[in-house]
């Protein structure tokens, strides 16, 4: 009766999206990253989407010194000037969700996401994490 009840996206089906037996499992994360892209999270639990505005397409400026006749497209520096999604996971990120990631961004074209953590969790780091809790208990 008093514990309170945690928040769980809806989570998606994909039957045919992983090819691999073993890569069958999709994190949260990816859900998530999606719901933020197409503006269906809400704002009760992330209430820092609440006065997002969508802001157009940024392109630099070109000069009007020089001509630009002359440089080849294919040539030109790759850049991004789409919308961004910066997610910051505390606790640390797993090659997973770094993974899903970059599907998102490849899948949402105009999106870029952008992942960030204060850890890199491996399954070594993982397990070394959950040995010292019992430094914890012990106390």
């Amino acid at each position: 009766q008093g514990r309170k009840r945690f928040w769980t996206p809806n989570r998606k089906e994909r039957p045919n999206e992983q090819v691999y037996q073993t890569s069958r499992w999709v994190p949260v994360l990816k859900d998530i990253l999606e719901d933020a892209i197409e503006d269906r999270l809400d704002v009760k639990h992330f209430p820092i989407l609440a006065g997002r505005q969508i802001i157009p397409t940024y392109r630099p400026p070109t000069s009007a010194r020089y001509g630009q006749w002359h440089k080849e497209r294919g040539h030109q520096t790759s850049y991004r000037s789409g919308p961004r999604l910066i997610v910051f996971v505390v606790g640390g990120v797993t090659y997973s969700e770094m993974r899903v990631a970059y599907e998102v961004t490849k899948d949402k074209k105009p999106w870029e996401v952008i992942i960030g953590s204060d850890q890199l969790i491996n399954p070594a780091a993982f397990l070394e994490n959950l040995r010292g809790l019992n430094k914890f208990r012990d106390n």
